[in-house]
């Protein structure tokens, strides 16, 4: 846990550096379904991580 921590507060530290790049969310919705689906990228520059977030929502899935 405590390195888990350690990573999450260097990534805050290199978004408030202005060394992180974080464009907002693309959020593509398929209303015939009722769901949506958020992309949520970000990279790290002096670390050179990537990562991106997926959610996906769809209301009638059980």
């Amino acid at each position: 846990m405590s390195k888990a921590i350690d990573v999450v507060e260097a990534a805050f530290g290199e978004l408030a550096a202005g060394t992180a790049e974080m464009p907002d969310r693309t959020v593509i919705n398929d209303a015939a379904v009722g769901g949506w689906i958020a992309y949520m990228p970000a990279y790290l520059k002096s670390g050179g991580a990537l990562g991106v977030k997926a959610v996906t929502v769809y209301k009638e899935n059980p």
